[in-house]
């Protein structure tokens, strides 16, 4: 799910931005929700505070009960994930937010090729943020599980256990390998007929050795004939 947190008080562009938004979003796999403020008041800053994914913030940089430099920088004490855009209409807000050194993903003027390079800013925000946000959510046996799926490096099937391991722990469930696979993202492959793994972890592939190393030092030996070629191009 991507969040995108509009602060903005033009009602009419608040609904040209879900627009835009959403024309981007139906090219990808992902849903997306809206939460709209139209100023930098308490409701604001409580979201902020009790937000605890990363999201989308869209910011207009000159609203009147505050200043969105100064709301960057109360978002960047608290959340150093989320994506932050500027929305602009003065050079001089420009300036001043690039001096901030906010980490901030781009700056939109409204008056310049405003579409065009929002839609830009957007897809960029999507390339970095979802990964970080997909979550592997099903039931087993009883037990409700909710796993960021780029914490996972691998899933294998081990007897009539299934091990989904992440750097610092492992999962023994009794789910099926293959309906564990429809709940992940499109950047988990079949490596072995008894295991996926994340090409997101993964640095290295040795396709003589039928080797996986994943970035965290750990390296297995679930490379099978049947799947080899779907790496052989791949880089990593």
């Amino acid at each position: 799910m991507l969040e995108f947190v509009i602060c903005e008080d033009d009602v009419e562009l608040v609904k040209k931005l879900k627009c835009i938004i959403s024309e981007v979003i139906t090219t990808t796999e992902y849903k997306k929700d809206f939460i709209v403020f139209d100023d930098y008041n308490e409701d604001f800053k409580d979201y902020v505070i009790n937000n605890k994914k990363s999201v989308i913030y869209i910011l207009n940089a000159e609203l009147y009960s505050d200043s969105g430099i100064d709301m960057a920088k109360f978002i960047r004490t608290i959340d150093k994930n989320s994506i932050i855009i500027f929305l602009a209409l003065y050079h001089d807000s420009v300036n001043l937010i690039y001096k901030e050194a906010l980490n901030v993903l781009t700056i939109v003027s409204k008056s310049d090729r405003y579409k065009k390079n929002l839609v830009l800013a957007i897809k960029e925000s999507i390339s970095y943020l979802m990964p970080k946000n997909d979550i592997l959510n099903f039931s087993d046996m009883g037990n409700d599980y909710n796993i960021y799926a780029m914490d996972i490096l691998y899933i294998k099937k081990d007897g009539r256990k299934t091990i989904i391991k992440t750097y610092s722990k492992e999962y023994d469930v009794y789910m099926a390998l293959g309906n564990l696979k429809k709940c992940l993202p499109s950047y988990f492959k079949q490596s072995h007929r008894a295991c996926i793994i994340n090409t997101n972890r993964v640095t290295k592939i040795n396709l003589v050795k039928k080797e996986i190393s994943f970035d965290t030092g750990e390296i297995i030996d679930y490379l099978g004939d049947k799947y080899k070629m779907e790496f052989k191009s791949e880089m990593y």
